[in-house]
């Protein structure tokens, strides 16, 4: 588990104009000696992630997934799982939270899979939740009650940079520069 922001992780655009700044991460490791390519663990993904989001609190969700599929509950993506073969089972790209209409909550997933990565992130996925204020106390409770009934094991806590601005490539900077 992850408080706060590595060198290599930003905040995404639109959550940050949301307010949500605050960045808590759960770091999934896909490695198992018992599989022979990288591994997403979907029951872990399952139990954990709805907990996650239910302590943050919505009316609604989107799930959208890497290839173009759209979800509106955890019980749709699990039956989507469930038709899949286990190495066709990919996380999230991205959950939105909305309550009353307004963005509280986003997870975006993070894919350090087959390109090695900083610690703790090597090859792994990475899911990162973005909340208006630090819920690591409480998101890190529900985590460890979570992996404690899946049997996962919790390796480390660590604190990163406390905030962040979303990425800007040099030459938007440049642009910037100029009257519109």
């Amino acid at each position: 588990m992850v408080r706060g922001y590595h060198a290599a992780s930003f905040p995404p655009a639109d959550a940050f104009e949301a307010g949500l700044r605050h960045r808590f991460a759960v770091v999934l490791d896909t490695y198992r000696r018992d599989k022979a390519e990288m591994y997403f663990d979907t029951g872990l993904f399952l139990h954990l992630v709805p907990a996650l989001c239910q302590a943050i609190g919505y009316h609604f969700l989107a799930i959208r997934m890497f290839e173009g599929g759209r979800f509106h509950s955890f019980e749709d993506l699990a039956r989507e799982y469930a038709r899949r073969e286990e190495l066709e089972q990919e996380p999230p790209a991205r959950i939105d939270l909305l309550k009353s209409g307004l963005l509280v909550g986003v997870v975006e997933t993070e894919l350090w899979t087959m390109v090695g990565g900083p610690s703790p992130y090597h090859d792994s996925y990475t899911l990162s939740f973005y909340t208006d204020r630090d819920r690591s106390p409480e998101l890190r409770r529900v985590s460890e009650v979570a992996c404690s009934e899946s049997g996962a094991v919790i390796t480390g806590f660590h604190e990163g940079q406390e905030m962040k601005e979303p990425y800007r490539s040099w030459w938007r900077n440049v642009l910037g520069w100029f009257p519109r």
